[in-house]
């Protein structure tokens, strides 16, 4: 199980993922269980269900099937990262990925990550992906894993293709190149699914729109995540959807 806890607001959120518990003392107060590997039949007393969708490959074929299943201009996109010599580097250096994400999220106007989210993170639980060319980092990946259940999940994402006087392009082609390497990486690493941090199910969002086309291009399995949060933390988030736009789709 990967547990953060971390502030909600004013209050602070318990949030796991991939495994439930589902005593009725540890879910008062506000509590979020993720992506529930193995849903009981009925949701549990305390708790109200949600649900989501998200892209999985099956990290137990080999490369080449894996790949085989990628879309053809993805493929090339690969072949073009392999030309262009990037340099990509695993490794729990937060404190970079955290400045760099910032400078991205800030583009875009999205939540940007704080020391508090940092410490949050489990040391053991975690991994971040870069792509760099000449020095530069061009990309880079929070990846959130449970070796014990044999699942990693693309946790946040962030490049530089919205700074000023930069080559789109490269930077595409960087992105992609990166998730193709993280999937050798893991492989690896011997975990068993990789996950794709969500899917826009039906979205009209062209952002969104985007963001799956990306991954889908990956020819990932589609599937349902259900999800599980404390009675107090589904009334506040509500609100919050409604008072915060970046909380929605």
């Amino acid at each position: 199980m990967i547990q953060f806890k971390k502030k909600f607001y004013c209050f602070q959120l318990k949030e796991s993922w991939f495994i439930l518990n589902d005593s009725i003392f540890k879910n008062l107060g506000l509590v979020s269980y993720f992506c529930v590997q193995n849903p009981p039949s009925k949701t549990p007393i305390g708790l109200c269900e949600d649900f989501s969708y998200t892209l999985s490959i099956d990290l137990n074929q080999e490369i080449e099937q894996i790949k085989s299943k990628f879309k053809a201009n993805l493929k090339n996109k690969i072949n073009q990262g392999e030309k262009l010599t990037f340099d990509i580097v695993f490794n729990k250096d937060i404190s970079t990925f955290i400045d760099f994400y910032n400078q991205f999220a800030g583009r875009k106007n999205i939540y940007q990550m704080n020391e508090q989210m940092k410490k949050a993170l489990p040391q053991n639980r975690f991994l971040v992906g870069y792509s760099t060319l000449n020095g530069e980092i061009l990309s880079a990946n929070l990846y959130i894993y449970d070796d014990e259940l044999g699942i990693v999940r693309w946790f946040l994402g962030s490049s530089s293709r919205l700074n000023d006087n930069v080559d789109k392009k490269t930077i595409g082609i960087s992105n992609k190149f990166l998730l193709f390497k993280s999937l050798i990486h893991f492989k690896e690493l011997k975990l068993q699914k990789f996950d794709f941090g969500g899917y826009a199910e039906n979205t009209t969002n062209k952002s969104l729109k985007g963001i799956n086309d990306f991954k889908a291009a990956f020819g990932g399995e589609k599937e349902k995540c259900i999800s599980y949060h404390s009675l107090l933390y589904c009334f506040l988030l509500k609100i919050s959807q409604k008072l915060d736009r970046r909380f929605s789709n």
